[in-house]
């Protein structure tokens, strides 16, 4: 058992860790005109294979429920996913242009992140927060969804990487699309503790972008934005326990202090659901 008195320094070291994660950039991405089509270009940088290799071994030791996909693996992933979400608006609406070995090309989709949307003082708060409830909902939409994993296994989607970043929000049109399914939980991983993972990811890396006065509101509008009782439960189950320390990939997602880690479990486990 870890001393008490020490948690909050390894918190803190593990969240200096995740900030230098963070900055690895494995895509680079481009906007075009074709005509009258806009896409969005996707590809690998030169040097991402050894990058690939070694975040996934540092994944594994520190025991991750996830992985970066190789090249190949990252642009099947993607439009297996683009084909189980066709018919909804969980995902960004794009299916592939053209596309190799190296790139993915797809329809571009106007919008801005959650990250941005949070951020931009353009917005008012209840803005803000109705726009983390549209990608609580999405994401909810998108974990009803089940996709070809690769080797026969066919199972329910989840994002691995559901952090504001990767999820576009159109205020005009108030809803919210997933993006860039470029990492993956692993297969095994359950199905409650992958889209609990992800709810995770979301609300923690959402509340980095929000004052510690509104840790409230933002645990207040996740739960009511969830209707899976399940989900919820498994959720808060881990994160009283597990989660009680995070990795540093999970600080790497979402940089929180110690203080407002804390805080923002809390509130979680005290709020009632709706």
């Amino acid at each position: 058992m870890m001393p008490v008195c020490i948690r909050p320094l390894i918190h803190e070291c593990r969240r200096c860790l995740g900030a230098v994660m963070a900055r690895c950039r494995l895509h680079q991405i481009c906007y075009v005109d074709q005509g009258d089509v806009a896409v969005v270009i996707k590809s690998r940088r030169s040097g991402s294979r050894v990058a690939i290799y070694s975040g996934n071994l540092y994944l594994k030791l520190q025991k991750c429920e996830v992985e970066i996909l190789r090249t190949d693996e990252w642009i099947r992933w993607e439009k297996a996913v683009q084909s189980a979400m066709n018919r909804t608006n969980c995902v960004q609406k794009a299916e592939s242009i053209a596309d190799n070995s190296h790139t993915f090309t797809r329809r571009y989709v106007s919008g801005s992140s959650l990250r941005d949307v949070l951020n931009e003082g353009l917005y008012s708060e209840e803005v803000k927060f109705s726009a983390i409830g549209w990608a609580v909902d999405s994401l909810c939409q998108l974990h009803l969804r089940s996709a070809d994993w690769g080797s026969g296994v066919n199972q329910s989607v989840s994002h691995g990487d559901a952090t504001v970043n990767n999820v576009i929000v159109n205020v005009d049109l108030q809803e919210a699309n997933w993006i860039d399914f470029d990492m993956r939980h692993l297969p095994n991983v359950s199905e409650l503790d992958r889209h609990a993972d992800d709810l995770r990811a979301l609300i923690f890396s959402a509340a980095t972008c929000l004052p510690v006065s509104r840790l409230q509101r933002l645990a207040e509008t996740a739960i009511a934005s969830l209707n899976d009782r399940c989900l919820l439960t498994r959720f808060r189950d881990r994160l009283a326990n597990e989660w009680s320390q995070l990795n540093t990939f999970q600080l790497a997602q979402a940089p929180l202090s110690w203080i407002a880690r804390n805080l923002l479990t809390e509130l979680l486990l005290k709020q009632k659901a709706v």
